[in-house]
């Protein structure tokens, strides 16, 4: 973000939340927002996919803890940490409440991250990236 900024490189994928605030701002100009469809609480910005269909690339957000930890405790925290993130939405103010974000169970995110996983290893094979 400060190499954007400053006018060291010329695009950036980020995080909704935190480029938005620089576009409200009036410091960044968003051209698309890569989720599915285009956000309620920013709906001047396009979703990428109108222009490219089936384009779809959303953020993975997860609390992580040991290997082992008993399922209970897991249980347990999940449940904590949404009523905690409920609250807080609760408290901001209606345009920033959503970004189209969606809280998981422990189970629910594997199962999507089992899913999703291969799709994000096709496109990176296919595109012939390499972590050096």
């Amino acid at each position: 973000m400060n190499d954007l900024l400053a006018g060291q490189v010329q695009m950036l994928f980020d995080n909704f939340p935190t480029g938005y605030a620089q576009v409200r701002a009036g410091k960044l100009r968003a051209l698309a927002v890569t989720s599915p469809a285009r956000f309620a609480t920013a709906p001047d910005i396009p979703a990428l996919a109108e222009t490219v269909p089936g384009y779809v690339a959303v953020g993975w957000f997860r609390l992580r803890g040991r290997r082992h930890d008993p399922r209970p405790l897991v249980e347990r925290l999940a449940t904590e940490l949404g009523t905690a993130l409920r609250a807080a939405r609760g408290r901001a103010p209606p345009a920033r409440r959503r970004h189209g974000g969606r809280r998981r169970r422990p189970r629910q995110f594997w199962g999507v991250h089992r899913r999703r996983g291969p799709e994000v290893e096709a496109v990176v094979e296919q595109s012939g990236a390499k972590a050096d």
